[in-house]
């Protein structure tokens, strides 16, 4: 099938700036269940290699319904790393799904991205599962086109993208997006409810350039100054014998960001920092700056 009529079929163009969509289904227990989103800078092509054919989907148009092959491309899962990985398609993920391990049967969570949340809440009338988080990008990069991806997870274990899902334009403005899905299902006889909430933010942020620490005494003084490595690993800073408080200094081109923390009395835990630090994708990652004694 043609990849153009394939984008249209299965994906509708969005320009937005710092607006929120909602959009909610409810499905049979004979659907696939909505796990989650898989965020791309490009949109899926069907016609590589790890894709394969599963079943038909049917699609509207001018001459009627038409049933046309469906390809999807189903996740590896690494035992090592209890990860999923999309063959030949990079992306950053936030989904959960159910892992088959032998005897043993659970749930994970899989995110890529930051200040994210997972919950999930079981009841008489079946369970929920919310998940949430953002993904920083490189401000004024190009035209800041991503494509969230709907993964699914069929009934036998089988995780999955079907190419399906909205594209986001626009590297101006942050924007939000929801995907809820409500699905019937059949748990030991007794008729349940499966919901699902995935809510994530694509926003834009500039590249860190200096990362300091500043540490001061109980008077106000300042003690000591310290240059941190802007970078993804994990740093440490050790408190000074008479330190009373610190504060960390982010540089940007366009603005400072300034974040206070008291030093913990002995016995208490230590003081994490996060600092967004930009990769080479232009994409932002977690550089954690530990505080200790």
């Amino acid at each position: 099938m043609n990849k153009k009529i394939s984008a249209i079929l299965l994906s509708c163009v969005l320009c937005l700036s710092g607006c929120s969509l909602a959009r909610e289904e409810v499905v049979s227990k004979e659907a696939d269940r909505l796990v989650g989103v898989y965020l791309t800078a490009e949109y899926p092509d069907s016609n590589d290699e790890h894709w394969v054919e599963s079943g038909t989907v049917t699609a509207n148009t001018e001459f009627g319904e038409i049933d046309l092959p469906k390809r999807i491309l189903p996740a590896e899962f690494d035992p090592e790393t209890k990860t999923f990985l999309f063959p030949g398609l990079d992306g950053y993920a936030l989904f959960e799904a159910t892992v088959r391990d032998g005897e043993d049967v659970y749930t994970t969570s899989q995110s890529d991205l930051m200040d994210g949340t997972f919950h999930v809440t079981t009841t008489d009338f079946g369970d929920s599962f919310e998940l949430s988080g953002t993904l920083y990008v490189e401000k004024g990069r190009g035209d800041g086109t991503w494509t969230a991806n709907r993964v699914y997870q069929s009934a036998d274990g089988l995780v999955y993208l079907d190419g399906s899902g909205n594209s986001y334009s626009g590297s101006t403005g942050s924007f939000s997006s929801k995907l809820e899905q409500t699905q019937n299902t059949t748990v030991n006889g007794k008729e349940e409810e499966i919901f699902t909430k995935v809510e994530f933010t694509i926003a834009p942020i500039g590249r860190l350039q200096k990362l300091l620490v500043h540490q001061y005494n109980a008077a106000g003084d300042r003690i000591d100054t310290r240059e941190l490595c802007v970078t993804a690993e994990d740093q440490e800073v050790i408190w000074a014998a008479d330190a009373a408080w610190a504060v960390v200094e982010e540089q940007f081109p366009d603005e400072v960001k300034r974040t206070a923390y008291d030093c913990p009395k002995d016995g208490a835990e230590e003081i994490i920092h996060s600092a967004i630090v930009l990769n080479e994708a232009h994409v932002g990652e977690a550089g954690l700056v530990f505080f200790r004694k």
